[in-house]
C-alpha cells in the first residue's frame, strides 16, 4: 500500500499542500513558515504554466499520454529508492538519549549496491548514507567520496535481494537493534 498508492498520493497531493498552521511549524525547518508556503505555492505555478503550456501546444491527451507513465515510473522508482534506503534490516533506530545525530545521519541511511548504470540513472543516491553524512555534497561527487574510504565502501551495504527482503521488515526490536519481520515476533 505504501509504495503503490502512498507515493503518488503524496506526491500528487500531500507536496502540492503549503503548510497550514503555524502553531505546527517549528525551528527544526530549513525555511520559515511564510519561505515555506511561497515556496510551495511557487512550485505549484511552476508546475501549472509547464504542464498548462505543453497541453495548450500538444493537446491535454498528448500530455496525458507522453509524460504520466514516465512521471509515475518515476515516482515508483523514487518512492522504492527512499523506502530501501530508511528500511533495511540494520539501519540505525536508538530513542532518548541513546540516539546521536551524527550516528543516525551515517547509519540509519543505506548503502544501495546497484550496477554502475543505475547509479548514474539515478544520480547516484544509492550512496545515501553519503549523502545523509553531508547533503553539500553533489551527485557526481558521492562515488568519488565512498572509493575514498574503505569504511564508507562497505556500510549498511545492502543488495538488490537484500532490498526485495525489506519490504517484509514492519517493526524495530529494540534488544537486538534490527528490524524484523511481524511473524518473527509471533510465539
Amino acid at each position: 500500500m505504501l509504495l503503490v498508492l502512498g507515493v503518488p498520493l503524496h506526491n500528487i497531493v500531500l507536496m502540492r499542500i503549503p503548510p497550514l498552521s503555524r502553531r505546527r511549524w517549528d525551528n527544526r525547518h530549513f525555511l520559515s513558515f511564510a519561505d515555506a508556503w511561497k515556496s510551495v505555492m511557487a512550485h505549484n505555478l511552476c508546475l501549472l504554466a509547464v504542464y498548462g503550456a505543453a497541453a495548450f501546444l500538444l493537446g491535454g491527451a498528448a500530455v496525458l499520454a507522453v509524460y504520466l507513465p514516465v512521471i509515475i515510473m518515476a515516482w515508483q522508482i523514487g518512492g522504492w529508492m527512499f523506502y530501501v534506503h530508511h528500511h533495511f534490516e540494520d539501519a540505525y533506530w536508538q530513542a532518548g538519549e541513546d540516539w546521536h545525530p551524527h550516528a543516525a545521519r551515517l547509519m540509519a541511511s543505506s548503502h544501495y549496491a546497484l550496477p554502475p548504470l543505475w547509479h548514474w540513472l539515478t544520480g547516484y543516491i544509492g550512496l545515501h548514507h553519503i549523502h545523509h553524512f553531508s547533503s553539500a555534497v553533489p551527485h557526481y561527487k558521492l562515488a568519488e567520496c565512498m572509493w575514498a574510504s574503505v569504511d564508507l565502501q562497505d556500510m549498511n551495504r545492502i543488495t538488490w535481494r537484500q532490498s526485495l527482503a525489506a519490504v517484509w521488515l514492519a517493526i524495530i526490536d529494540p534488544a537486538a537493534q534490527k528490524m524484523i519481520r511481524l511473524r518473527d515476533i509471533a510465539p
